[in-house]
Protein backbone atom coordinates (compact mmCIF):
# COMPACT_ATOMS: atom_id res chain seq x y z
CA UNK A 1 0.00 0.00 0.00
CA UNK A 2 2.76 2.45 0.94
CA UNK A 3 4.66 1.65 -2.24
CA UNK A 4 1.56 2.28 -4.34
CA UNK A 5 0.94 5.59 -2.55
CA UNK A 6 4.54 6.71 -3.06
CA UNK A 7 4.30 5.70 -6.70
CA UNK A 8 1.22 7.87 -7.17
CA UNK A 9 2.81 10.81 -5.38
CA UNK A 10 5.86 10.62 -7.65
CA UNK A 11 4.30 9.68 -10.98
CA UNK A 12 1.32 12.05 -10.77
CA UNK A 13 3.28 15.30 -10.27
CA UNK A 14 5.92 14.15 -12.75
CA UNK A 15 3.35 13.54 -15.46
CA UNK A 16 1.72 16.89 -14.70
CA UNK A 17 5.01 18.80 -14.99
CA UNK A 18 5.95 17.00 -18.20
CA UNK A 19 2.53 17.77 -19.66
CA UNK A 20 2.84 21.46 -18.81
CA UNK A 21 6.28 21.64 -20.40
CA UNK A 22 5.14 19.80 -23.52
CA UNK A 23 1.93 21.76 -24.04
CA UNK A 24 3.59 25.10 -23.29
CA UNK A 25 6.30 24.42 -25.84
CA UNK A 26 3.86 23.26 -28.51
CA UNK A 27 1.68 26.34 -28.00
CA UNK A 28 4.62 28.74 -28.26
CA UNK A 29 5.95 27.08 -31.42
CA UNK A 30 2.53 27.09 -33.12
CA UNK A 31 2.11 30.79 -32.30
CA UNK A 32 5.44 31.86 -33.83
CA UNK A 33 6.56 29.36 -36.47
CA UNK A 34 5.02 31.34 -39.34
CA UNK A 35 7.14 34.37 -38.46
CA UNK A 36 10.49 32.62 -38.86
CA UNK A 37 12.46 32.62 -42.12
CA UNK A 38 15.45 30.54 -43.17
CA UNK A 39 18.19 31.16 -45.73
CA UNK A 40 16.17 29.52 -48.51
CA UNK A 41 13.43 32.10 -47.87
CA UNK A 42 15.72 35.14 -47.79
CA UNK A 43 14.16 36.62 -50.93
CA UNK A 44 10.72 36.47 -49.26
CA UNK A 45 11.88 38.31 -46.15
CA UNK A 46 10.88 41.96 -46.05
CA UNK A 47 13.49 44.61 -45.47
CA UNK A 48 13.62 45.86 -41.89
CA UNK A 49 15.53 48.69 -40.29
CA UNK A 50 17.16 46.74 -37.45
CA UNK A 51 18.37 43.22 -36.88
CA UNK A 52 18.67 42.13 -33.25
CA UNK A 53 21.47 39.59 -32.82
CA UNK A 54 21.04 37.61 -29.61
CA UNK A 55 24.29 36.93 -27.84
CA UNK A 56 26.19 33.78 -27.04
CA UNK A 57 29.80 32.99 -26.28
CA UNK A 58 32.35 32.72 -29.08
CA UNK A 59 33.93 29.61 -27.59
CA UNK A 60 32.54 26.55 -25.87
CA UNK A 61 33.71 25.39 -22.45
CA UNK A 62 36.20 23.00 -24.09
CA UNK A 63 37.84 25.89 -25.94
CA UNK A 64 36.44 24.96 -29.34
CA UNK A 65 34.61 27.43 -31.54
CA UNK A 66 30.93 27.76 -30.69
CA UNK A 67 28.82 26.96 -33.80
CA UNK A 68 25.90 28.98 -32.41
CA UNK A 69 28.07 32.10 -32.34
CA UNK A 70 29.58 31.51 -35.77
CA UNK A 71 26.21 30.85 -37.37
CA UNK A 72 24.59 33.96 -35.88
CA UNK A 73 27.44 36.15 -37.11
CA UNK A 74 27.17 34.55 -40.55
CA UNK A 75 23.41 35.16 -40.62
CA UNK A 76 23.77 38.80 -39.55
CA UNK A 77 26.38 39.31 -42.26
CA UNK A 78 24.10 37.75 -44.89
CA UNK A 79 21.20 39.98 -43.90
CA UNK A 80 23.22 43.18 -44.07
CA UNK A 81 24.94 42.28 -47.34
CA UNK A 82 21.58 41.43 -48.91
CA UNK A 83 20.14 44.77 -47.69
CA UNK A 84 17.51 43.08 -45.52
CA UNK A 85 18.64 45.11 -42.50
CA UNK A 86 20.33 48.49 -42.27
CA UNK A 87 21.37 48.38 -38.64
CA UNK A 88 22.48 45.69 -36.19
CA UNK A 89 21.78 45.73 -32.45
CA UNK A 90 24.03 43.26 -30.63
CA UNK A 91 22.55 42.22 -27.31
CA UNK A 92 24.16 39.97 -24.74
CA UNK A 93 25.89 39.64 -21.41
CA UNK A 94 28.97 41.53 -20.26
CA UNK A 95 28.84 40.80 -16.55
CA UNK A 96 32.31 39.33 -16.25
CA UNK A 97 35.60 41.17 -16.66
CA UNK A 98 36.80 39.11 -19.60
CA UNK A 99 33.42 38.14 -21.05
CA UNK A 100 31.54 40.53 -23.28
CA UNK A 101 29.18 38.98 -25.82
CA UNK A 102 28.24 42.19 -27.71
CA UNK A 103 31.87 43.26 -28.03
CA UNK A 104 32.90 39.82 -29.27
CA UNK A 105 30.08 39.83 -31.82
CA UNK A 106 31.10 43.29 -32.96
CA UNK A 107 34.68 42.16 -33.50
CA UNK A 108 33.51 39.16 -35.52
CA UNK A 109 31.24 41.33 -37.68
CA UNK A 110 34.06 43.79 -38.33
CA UNK A 111 36.15 40.84 -39.49
CA UNK A 112 33.37 40.22 -42.02
CA UNK A 113 33.70 43.79 -43.29
CA UNK A 114 30.48 44.99 -41.66
CA UNK A 115 30.73 48.78 -41.07
CA UNK A 116 31.14 49.75 -37.44
CA UNK A 117 28.80 52.67 -38.05
CA UNK A 118 25.77 50.38 -38.40
CA UNK A 119 26.46 48.48 -35.17
CA UNK A 120 25.02 49.25 -31.73
CA UNK A 121 25.88 47.19 -28.67
CA UNK A 122 23.64 46.44 -25.71
CA UNK A 123 25.75 44.89 -22.94
CA UNK A 124 22.75 44.50 -20.63
CA UNK A 125 21.02 41.70 -22.54
CA UNK A 126 21.44 39.17 -19.76
CA UNK A 127 18.43 37.10 -20.85
CA UNK A 128 16.37 36.81 -24.00
CA UNK A 129 13.45 38.67 -22.44
CA UNK A 130 15.82 41.43 -21.34
CA UNK A 131 17.24 41.77 -24.85
CA UNK A 132 13.76 42.02 -26.36
CA UNK A 133 12.37 44.49 -23.82
CA UNK A 134 15.46 46.70 -23.97
CA UNK A 135 15.31 46.72 -27.78
CA UNK A 136 11.72 47.91 -27.48
CA UNK A 137 11.80 50.30 -24.53
CA UNK A 138 15.41 51.44 -24.27
CA UNK A 139 16.34 51.55 -27.95
CA UNK A 140 12.86 52.50 -29.14
CA UNK A 141 12.30 49.67 -31.62
CA UNK A 142 8.70 48.86 -32.50
CA UNK A 143 9.73 46.36 -35.17
CA UNK A 144 12.74 44.08 -35.29
CA UNK A 145 14.24 41.15 -37.14
CA UNK A 146 15.59 38.76 -34.51
CA UNK A 147 18.65 36.75 -35.53
CA UNK A 148 19.36 33.48 -33.75
CA UNK A 149 18.86 29.71 -33.99
CA UNK A 150 15.38 28.59 -34.97
CA UNK A 151 14.65 26.84 -31.66
CA UNK A 152 15.60 30.06 -29.84
CA UNK A 153 13.55 32.30 -32.12
CA UNK A 154 10.23 30.76 -31.05
CA UNK A 155 10.73 32.18 -27.57
CA UNK A 156 12.21 35.50 -28.66
CA UNK A 157 9.44 36.28 -31.13
CA UNK A 158 6.74 35.16 -28.70
CA UNK A 159 8.07 37.61 -26.10
CA UNK A 160 8.32 40.43 -28.64
CA UNK A 161 4.81 39.91 -30.00
CA UNK A 162 3.32 39.79 -26.51
CA UNK A 163 4.91 43.18 -25.81
CA UNK A 164 3.36 44.75 -28.89
CA UNK A 165 6.35 44.59 -31.22
CA UNK A 166 6.30 43.61 -34.86
CA UNK A 167 8.86 40.81 -34.85
CA UNK A 168 10.18 38.43 -37.45
CA UNK A 169 12.96 35.91 -37.09
CA UNK A 170 15.85 34.85 -39.30
CA UNK A 171 17.13 31.39 -38.43
CA UNK A 172 20.84 30.85 -38.83
CA UNK A 173 22.35 27.59 -40.05
CA UNK A 174 21.33 24.40 -38.29
CA UNK A 175 23.59 22.98 -35.59
CA UNK A 176 23.67 19.14 -35.56
CA UNK A 177 21.35 17.69 -32.95
CA UNK A 178 24.07 15.73 -31.17
CA UNK A 179 25.91 19.00 -30.55
CA UNK A 180 22.76 20.94 -29.72
CA UNK A 181 21.03 18.37 -27.48
CA UNK A 182 21.86 19.92 -24.06
CA UNK A 183 20.93 23.38 -25.34
CA UNK A 184 17.66 22.09 -26.79
CA UNK A 185 16.72 20.55 -23.44
CA UNK A 186 17.44 23.81 -21.62
CA UNK A 187 15.33 25.65 -24.18
CA UNK A 188 12.29 23.52 -23.32
CA UNK A 189 12.48 24.85 -19.77
CA UNK A 190 13.38 28.38 -20.87
CA UNK A 191 10.15 28.62 -22.87
CA UNK A 192 8.11 27.75 -19.80
CA UNK A 193 10.04 30.33 -17.78
CA UNK A 194 9.18 32.90 -20.45
CA UNK A 195 5.49 32.06 -20.11
CA UNK A 196 5.79 32.52 -16.34
CA UNK A 197 7.53 35.88 -16.87
CA UNK A 198 4.84 37.02 -19.27
CA UNK A 199 1.68 35.78 -17.60
CA UNK A 200 2.39 35.23 -13.90
CA UNK A 201 5.20 37.48 -12.63
CA UNK A 202 5.79 41.08 -13.78
CA UNK A 203 8.95 41.90 -15.68
CA UNK A 204 9.19 45.43 -14.29
CA UNK A 205 12.37 44.52 -12.41
CA UNK A 206 14.28 44.09 -15.68
CA UNK A 207 16.88 46.82 -16.17
CA UNK A 208 15.67 49.02 -19.03
CA UNK A 209 17.92 52.00 -18.35
CA UNK A 210 19.82 53.49 -21.24
CA UNK A 211 23.29 52.02 -21.84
Amino acid sequence: MLKNRLFRWIVGPTLFVCSVILLGNIWMIIQTDKYIYEKEQLSELQEMQTGLVLGTSRFRSNGHANPYFENRIKAATELYQSSKVKHLLLSGSSQETYYNEPQTMREALLENAIPDSIITMDPEGLRTITSILRAHKTFGLDSVLVISNRFHLYRAIFIAEKHGMYARGYACDYVPFQTAFPTRIRELIARIRALVDLYIFPTSSIDLTAP
